[in-house]
């Protein structure tokens, strides 16, 4: 059965915006305020921020303004900046051990042969797509050291910095199993866990790089924590389980102590009157949670 597509809506101007904002129950009370928000910030990632707020007739809660949802947007933004750049220092660490043991294992070129991946159109994509890194990269000067001295061949260690994690995700799933568990026991786990985690990463590092809304947002993934675990936490589905796993891949324990949970905590307190915490999934203790002992 053939489905009806739907209309395509007219687009709106800003005053336009503005009065469906309003009838819809959101307070707006300086016009001139949201029409400057509204002139650089797409309405549609505006309202994507109240679907939580919605009654069942599609109006807003009562009371709500418009200062309170810009609040929770630039608290999010600044939320979700801390997070990406935690996540340059875990992506970091992932693509340097894994070139590091990939190196010793096979050698310096093997990742480009495939025997050593469990399915050839798979690995075949992988280069195509580092073929394409290699061509819009071609003025980094490593890079053009590698053309021209090395005649185009660029051993792993130094294809790893122009790999995405989506790339070391799609490498770690294809590679032959034992090198899969050499690699996850660099972190201290197993392989079913590390495809995990890397898929956990993976997920959040493109929302967060896409400017994709996290405050209240399910998670389509989970991570998956070892049994042995101490005290694993409860599983919200919110962003904070994903941010727990963080703390296990992170490689300088006082960044993520010193710097990291201090520049989230400043953040909460900052916007503490019209965020709530557990829309991230953070429980009230989440400070000791996430500290590295």
């Amino acid at each position: 059965m053939k489905i009806k597509e739907a209309k395509i809506k007219e687009a709106k101007t800003i005053l336009e915006q503005i009065e469906i904002l309003r009838k819809r129950g959101l307070i707006i009370n300086d016009v001139s305020f949201a029409k400057e928000i509204l002139s650089h910030t797409n309405y549609y990632v505006l309202t994507g921020y109240l679907h939580s707020f919605k009654e069942p007739d599609e109006t807003y809660i009562e009371g709500l303004s418009f200062e309170k949802l810009i609040s929770i947007c630039e608290c999010d933004k600044r939320f979700r900046n801390i997070i990406l750049y935690a996540l340059d220092e875990i992506e970091h660490n992932i693509k340097t051990k894994i070139a590091y043991i990939l190196a010793h294992s096979i050698g310096p070129l093997e990742y480009l042969n495939p025997l050593h991946f469990k399915d050839y159109t798979t690995h075949e994509l992988f280069l195509s797509r580092l073929n394409n890194a290699i061509n819009n990269n071609k003025k980094l000067p490593f890079v053009s050291h590698h053309l021209n001295k090395y005649n185009g061949k660029f051993p792993i260690w130094v294809a790893s910095e122009l790999l995405t994690i989506g790339m070391i995700r799609s490498l770690y799933e294809n590679i032959e199993t034992a090198l899969q568990k050499e690699i996850a026991k660099a972190f201290g786990t197993g392989t079913r866990q590390f495809t995990n985690w890397l898929r956990c990463i993976n997920y959040l590092r493109n929302m967060a790089a896409h400017y994709m809304r996290l405050y209240n947002l399910k998670i389509s993934i989970s991570p998956m924590f070892d049994k042995k675990l101490k005290n694993p936490p409860t599983l919200s589905y919110f962003v904070f389980d994903i941010i727990y796993l963080m703390k296990h891949l992170i490689p300088d324990k006082q960044e993520w102590n010193n710097y990291i949970i201090p520049r989230i905590s400043q953040i909460f307190d900052e916007y503490s009157e019209h965020i709530d915490i557990a829309s991230y999934g953070f429980p009230k203790d989440w400070e000791s949670k996430l500290k590295i002992l």
